[in-house]
């Protein structure tokens, strides 16, 4: 919903403007086609997540003017 007005999209560019981290994880593990579902053959695990890094340091959100 990050493309409606409001505070749904500060999320999303304050993740790709680097003013925030990823905190997002898998809930369930994600398959590749139907046939691996009930396997241990998935595409990502349970879990997975994304991140910076460990030297992550977020830049100062830039300042807001309202007419």
């Amino acid at each position: 919903m990050c493309y409606l007005p409001g505070k749904e999209g500060k999320g999303i560019s304050d993740v790709l403007c680097g003013c925030d981290d990823f905190t997002g994880k898998l809930p369930s593990n994600w398959y590749g086609s139907f046939d691996q579902i009930g396997t241990d053959k998935c595409f990502i695990k349970c879990g997975y997540g994304e991140s910076y890094g460990a030297g992550f340091k977020p830049r100062q959100e830039p300042e807001t003017h309202t007419d």
